[in-house]
């Protein structure tokens, strides 16, 4: 059986890294499970402003997980999204909450739009969630 878990870390959308492993004993022994990971730098785009590959990947990103084509946390089309914003934090809750609410309805009958749920422990700090 092959069961791959991705990570991927977006480092000032001038690095990039994907990969499935693990920083545990486990992942980094090298005799108990395969890993593999693939970075990515583009030094060329960083000249000016960021505008490179990385960039894009972070947008589809963004719209993946979002589940809609407009960059949620930009001001235009055309503007990076910065979501280090408390306005873009802001939209985000507001998602989420509403992607919550189409799961815990019982009448669910389609996949979610986005992929964008609080954690588990979040629902049970906030008792939403029974342990």
């Amino acid at each position: 059986m092959i069961y791959v878990h991705t990570k991927m870390m977006i480092v000032d959308d001038e690095y990039i890294i994907v990969g499935s492993a693990n920083i545990s004993q486990r992942s980094m022994d090298g005799t108990r499970e395969s890993e593999i990971a693939m970075g990515v730098y583009q030094p060329y785009h960083l000249a000016t402003r960021v505008q490179g590959n990385l960039l894009g990947v972070r947008f589809m990103v963004f719209v993946w997980h979002y589940g809609t084509n407009t960059l949620v946390c930009s001001t235009t089309l055309s503007s990076t999204p910065k979501p280090e914003t408390e306005e873009c934090v802001m939209k985000v809750n507001q998602i989420v909450d509403k992607y919550w609410d189409l799961y815990a309805n019982e009448n669910l009958e389609r996949d979610l739009p986005g992929h964008l749920l609080q954690g588990r422990s979040q629902k049970i700090r906030l008792g939403w969630v029974e342990t």
